[in-house]
């Protein structure tokens, strides 16, 4: 009995490479060491889909994270990274900002220009994901980052029919992680940088981790569970 998201493989732990796709080299990394999933940050800007994970200064070509700063020209667009994998690279797509029809120009693009890629989408900004709910060939995981989020996720989630989640490590409680197992839902959990938390949220039911511990995805993608045994 399939038991994850139709959209994503049905293997081991899902092997998810963070932010690796904000990057052709990083995100040819990635591929090369079998993550199933290489995460991409996508914004919609003056009408191109940007490839980054840091916000734009208003109209000056600077992008700013917390304390950092940091020249953003040139800027990768979702195109020119699609150009520089193979067919078989699968992304997961990070949309960011609060355009709600990022969700939506992004699979038009896909299915306009890169037709063999599977459309793999999260948000913590749920309008930018509710219009592809259902959508044929598109896979949604809506994301929960802080408690409070899971007030607009679970009525959400519990009308899908293969309801999906990434959502950081901190929320994966037993009592949440038992509710979206009864819902059957595709749990994938974020900032799991060590083989013990890995292991950890594995034998509590979680899918797969977001990692930036590349090491650690290549043991998963090689091993399996078993690269999770103590």
């Amino acid at each position: 009995m399939q038991t994850r998201h139709p959209g994503v493989p049905q293997h081991r732990p899902l092997s998810i490479a963070h932010r690796a796709g904000n990057s052709i080299m990083e995100a040819q990394r990635a591929a090369a060491i079998g993550c199933d999933l290489i995460e991409t940050d996508i914004w919609s800007r003056a009408g191109r889909l940007e490839v980054r994970h840091m916000h734009r200064m208003g109209p000056l070509p600077i992008l700013w994270e917390k304390w950092r700063v940091r020249i953003g020209w040139p800027r990768l667009t979702l195109h020119e990274l699609l150009d520089g994998l193979d067919d078989e690279a699968q992304l997961f797509l990070d949309l960011k900002g609060d355009n709600p029809d990022l969700g939506r120009t992004i699979v038009e693009m896909l299915r306009t220009q890169a037709t063999a890629r599977k459309a793999v989408l999260c948000s913590r900004s749920y309008s930018q994901l509710d219009p592809l709910v259902g959508e044929p060939g598109v896979t949604i995981f809506y994301s929960v980052g802080e408690l409070k989020e899971f007030a607009a996720a679970w009525p959400r989630l519990e009308r899908m029919e293969w309801p999906a989640i990434s959502m950081h490590r901190k929320l994966a409680t037993p009592e949440t992680i038992n509710r979206l197992k009864h819902m059957q839902a595709t749990i994938i959990c974020w900032n799991v940088n060590t083989t013990e938390q890995a292991r950890h949220l594995h034998q509590l039911g979680v899918d797969g981790f977001t990692s930036d511990n590349l090491w650690m995805l290549r043991q998963i993608a090689e091993r399996g569970a078993e690269a999770l045994q103590s």
